[in-house]
Formats: structure tokens, sequence, C-alpha cells
């Protein structure tokens, strides 16, 4: 072996504690190898402070549901959902959730005070899902594709994140 290998291998098996421990008074015979961290702490000690309450756990636990289904509730008054596989996938994505909130006040300035909003969720062949905010529109598919240019334009592509990803605004004629 090299001389810069020897040289390297000796600073480096210096710098590790346990190679080369601070002698400490120890077992008889053994003073020069023995190496006791001065930084464990006592078992019973351990078990007290480290120790998750499981009351205030569960406690926490519930009123996070609690608040994930008040916000899905809020929505509801907000959005029609076709089927029952819109709660759950906004239990899975809170920045929908937000982003939906924030979103109808300017789809119904866009497309207008009187258009029912839809949300659907759609799964493709891979597993993916996209939920879709429907705009129920009666009227020329012009003044529709208009509209959703003007939200996207003047909203939505400011707020588009990876967040948000799963997330598309479109409209139906009916």
């Amino acid at each position: 072996m090299s001389t810069i290998a020897d040289g390297l291998n000796s600073r480096f098996f210096q710098d590790f504690p346990w190679r080369n421990p601070p002698p400490q008074l120890g077992p008889q015979g053994l003073n020069d190898y023995y190496w006791a961290p001065q930084s464990i702490r006592p078992q019973a000690q351990l078990l007290q402070s480290d120790l998750i309450d499981t009351e205030q756990f569960h406690a926490a636990l519930e009123r996070s549901r609690s608040a994930v289904s008040n916000e899905i509730h809020d929505l509801k008054k907000l959005y029609v959902f076709v089927d029952n596989t819109i709660d759950q996938f906004l239990e899975d994505h809170r920045a929908l959730r937000t982003i939906l909130r924030q979103a109808i006040d300017p789809l119904k300035a866009t497309f207008g005070a009187d258009i029912v909003f839809n949300l659907e969720v759609s799964r493709d062949e891979d597993g993916s899902e996209t939920i879709y905010a429907v705009a129920i529109w009666q009227s020329d598919a012009l003044r529709a594709s208009e509209a959703l240019r003007a939200f996207l334009e003047n909203w939505w592509l400011q707020r588009m994140n990876a967040a948000t990803s799963d997330l598309a605004f479109v409209y139906k004629l009916v």
C-alpha cells in the first residue's frame, strides 16, 4: 500500500471515537478499550418523556377527521357531487378541497351566477384519478369555450401546481 493511502487510513481510523476511545476507568484490564457514552438517559426517564399520550392522539385524530368532514360538507353546498367517490377523493387530497372552495367565486363570475357546477371523478386504465369541476352549460358551445378560457387565463393558471394536478375544469353542454 502506498504511503499516502497508509496516511489516509490511519487518519480515518483516528477520527472515530469507537476506534480509539478516550482512556477511562473501567473493568480491570480493559482501561484502554472501555468507553461508555455519557448521554444515555436512565430507562425510566426515557419511558416517561417519550411515550405518546394515546388519548391526546385519538382526540387530535378525531378533530382532524371532523375538520375534513366539515370541509367536504361545505363543498357540497357549492358543488353537486355526482357520486359518493368524490368524498373519498377529497379526503385524500387536501389541496383540492382548498382550491375548489377558492375557485367557486371566480367560476360563478366567469360562467354566471346561475350555472351549476358538478364534481366528477374519472379513473384511467392505469389507475390514476382526476377530479373534474364541470360547468353545466345550457347555451352555445362558443360562449362556454370563451368562459372557460377566461377562467383558465385569469384565475386557474396562476394557482395551478403539482398539488392540484389531479384537478381539471371543463364544461358540459346540455
